[in-house]
């Protein structure tokens, strides 16, 4: 086919495959199975059998702590015996280790994290002496365990001495062995606040990749969206050279206790994370864990392992083991667009000049209850139709997973182009923008076995979202190649808009999480006709803006414009309804109860009861929500006392909290007419002071689901479970007394 608009200019890769010129030097595992895919271990001397069992999976990683307390017992002299002697059985089965360099000694701060210069002094001087200690055997050492947990850094998380000892840690290490691979902070999950808390501190200078544990109930594919984010963070604190940090994986699992997921769904699990982390640009991926720690199957400690207590393998050990043994060697290339965005495919290709490509494909649903499948491995012979193809893709390489970008500057894919056939080819690359615009193709010509390393220029794209994508087409001798899922694109200066109202007027709060700063206007169409503007103003710094709108009944459309009157933001004509009993000024007629719920057991129900609010509240009045949590899996479900339905057509609701800083995770729950349970996630309560929340009714991002068709599909009518649902993170502890509370419930009509 012809291709328009070819040029053969190639402009020079600012960064090649995704790699940063600072961060290629580190000894981290590639994407090829399996050298990056392992799992936690709790111990340096194995049982009988054990290495023997752990050698049939194949994995080529381990992750094992490396205590401080068990390293100095005596100020200054460091034992490193028994991690020597884990070592020695490690280089046996082929695999390495990841030493996390964690948790307080009694010789400094009584046991607890440390937390004065001298302290934190000590800490380094243990891990200076690990980094000599281990110097050219290829172990990667992280930072700490967890440090935004309690229970991990005592007695009370806090990101600022986090910070201070990761930075002193990674500058000691460094000193000691210039080529030492240094992870950190091994966090819980992404706790936002803390991660841009250390990376505003400088953490990103002195790290080879920034590491978390991406821990969830729902599948792990969901997990992409949360490493685009990352992405995004990392590139705006980062230097030039290091924005392309690598993000790994080095803890997370599923549970298979009573009330957790079945040991199939864990399998399927356990592959599907692997695979999809690769997609992700995430090479690294260490399973939470490698053997159960005991045998009770209502303790969710317990029941993580691949194998059980006396090494018997369970399923998610023979899902291990079979991804491995299939794509032992193989490098991951591109994932495939499928029919729906639920069909995950994945190209894998075998050693140079083999020929020898592989596609792992899957369905994933992304909700609870409805699992997807496991995994399949279909080995594609060169007399399939499919085989050439697929090798020429192969050979047209890019950065796997998302891409950072900010506004003001071009975005360039690193890409990387290797001719294995013998005789001339003919590239052509096509970044496609999602809207309209025009897309121009690049064309690159290749002699036989050349290799071409360059970059692509992607279309830029208007507007303020988090996220874009982009679609790649490729040409090889003027065939198209079979298509590539999107790119996504995350902005590192994204804004945000949410609308709620606010007794008689449209609140419109404009976000700017990077605080850079924001200068434009909002203009309020009613029916295509302009009928108020107003300037909004973000100081470089602050966080929001807030803008007060004239509400009326009537359809409202929301634009947001730069100062040169560019459209970058559109909130489309929606309709603002009250909710049943709230209908007026005066006190709300509809009543909420509360229920704890102990181990996912309710108690007795208790009427919140509704106050006159002060005059920096949304409403009149507002509905008060005390609650503590004990140790243990605590929830508070707080619902209307009567059956309430959503009202047909509503495409959300919104709702206005007034948060704490407990941490604490806010959800709300509807059930459809099937019995179909939705849970959708509204963040955590990390703020005091008003702010408005989104509830979707359409089973989307974000949402997961349970019980009736357990299709994903809201099945209307709906009616409420749960207008909010506060659900204790910190297990191991009592909570102090806290309040929450809401006001001015809204539906939402988009038309």
């Amino acid at each position: 086919m012809a291709i328009p608009n070819a040029h053969r200019a190639w402009l020079p890769a600012l960064a090649v495959l995704g790699c940063s010129a600072a961060a290629s030097a580190a000894d981290l595992p590639p994407p090829v199975v399996s050298a990056g895919l392992g799992v936690n271990i709790h111990f340096t001397r194995p049982s009988r059998g054990e290495m023997e069992r752990f050698a049939e999976a194949g994995f080529g990683l381990v992750r094992m702590d490396m205590s401080w307390a068990a390293i100095e017992h005596e100020r200054g002299r460091y034992d490193f015996a028994a991690h020597d002697e884990l070592l020695g059985h490690l280089a046996k089965v082929g695999a390495r280790p990841i030493f996390i360099l964690d948790y307080g000694n009694p010789l400094y701060n009584q046991g607890l994290a440390p937390a004065s210069d001298a302290d934190r002094a000590a800490f380094a001087r243990f891990a200076a002496a690990a980094a000599r200690h281990y110097r050219g055997k290829r172990v990667l050492l992280e930072i700490w365990n967890e440090p935004n947990l309690d229970g991990f850094w005592k007695p009370k998380a806090d990101r600022a001495d986090y910070a201070k000892l990761a930075v002193a840690a990674a500058r000691a290490i460094r000193e000691a062995d210039p080529h030492a691979t240094v992870l950190a902070p091994g966090s819980s999950g992404f706790p936002w606040e803390f991660l841009e808390a250390s990376f505003a501190a400088g953490l990103l200078d002195h790290i080879d990749a920034v590491s978390v544990h991406p821990y969830r109930e729902d599948a792990p594919e969901s997990a992409a969206t949360d490493y685009g984010r990352l992405r995004a963070l990392i590139a705006r604190h980062a230097s030039p050279s290091r924005r392309e940090l690598p993000i790994i994986s080095s803890e997370w699992g599923y549970s298979t206790a009573e009330k957790a997921v079945d040991e199939e769904t864990q399998a399927s699990y356990l592959a599907r994370q692997w695979l999809s982390n690769l997609a992700s640009g995430v090479n690294t991926s260490i399973f939470y864990d490698w053997k159960d720690d005991g045998d009770d199957p209502k303790d969710r400690e317990c029941r993580f392992g691949t194998v059980r207590t006396d090494l018997a393998p369970k399923p998610s050990f023979l899902a291990a083991q079979a991804l491995i043994r299939n794509l032992r060697g193989y490098a991951f290339r591109h994932r495939l667009r499928g029919s729906t965005v639920a069909d995950w495919k994945l190209l894998f290709e075998g050693p140079a000049a083999s020929g020898s490509l592989v596609v792992a494909s899957w369905s994933a649903t992304g909700g609870r209850g409805a699992t997807g499948s496991a995994p399949s491995y279909r080995q594609v012979s060169e007399d399939d139709p499919s085989w050439r193809p697929l090798r020429r893709l192969a050979a047209v390489r890019w950065q796997a997973g998302p891409l950072s970008e900010r506004r003001g500057e071009l975005t360039r894919l690193g890409v990387r182009i290797v001719n294995p056939e013998p005789t001339r080819a003919t590239v052509g690359i096509r970044a496609i923008p999602p809207g309209p615009g025009t897309s121009e193709w690049t064309e690159i010509v290749l002699e036989p076995n050349q290799e071409h390393e360059g970059s692509v220029v992607l279309p830029g794209g208007a507007g303020i979202g988090s996220m874009r994508r982009v679609q790649l087409e490729v040409t090889w001798n003027g065939e198209p190649l079979p298509a590539t899922a999107p790119l996504d694109l995350w902005r590192t200066d994204p804004l945000e808009l949410a609308a709620a109202p606010w007794r008689d007027e449209l609140e419109l709060i404009v976000s700017d999480p990077s605080r850079v700063g924001f200068s434009g206007s909002v203009t309020r169409e009613v029916h295509e006709v302009a009928t108020w503007s107003g300037p909004v103003r973000i100081a470089a710094g602050q966080a929001e803006g807030r803008v007060r709108i004239p509400l009326g009944r009537e359809p409202i459309r929301v634009l947001l414009k730069d100062d040169r009157s560019t459209i970058l933001g559109d909130l489309e004509p929606r309709r603002y309804v009250p909710f049943p009993g709230f209908d007026d000024a005066g006190k709300p007629r509809a009543a909420f109860t509360a229920i704890l719920h102990v181990e996912n057991v309710g108690r007795t129900p208790r009427r919140l009861h509704a106050e006159r609010s002060a005059a920096d509240a949304p409403s009149s009045y507002l509905i008060q929500v005390p609650y503590q949590f004990d140790k243990g899996w605590r929830y508070l479900t707080i619902a209307p006392e009567q059956t309430m339905e959503v009202p047909a057509g509503a495409d959300s609701a919104v709702v206005w909290v007034r948060g704490n800083t407990s941490g604490d995770a806010l959800n709300c729950r509807y059930r459809d007419s099937t019995g179909q349970v939705f849970q959708v996630s509204l963040g955590h309560l990390t703020r005091p002071g008003w702010y408005p929340v989104t509830i979707r009714f359409d089973g989307a991002e974000k949402t997961f689901h349970y019980g009736g068709a357990n299709d994903g599909i809201p099945h209307g009518p709906l009616r409420w479970e749960a207008l909010l649902l506060i659900d204790s993170t910190h297990r191991d502890r009592h909570s102090a007394p806290m309040a929450a509370a809401f006001a001015s419930p809204f539906y939402v009509f988009n038309r």
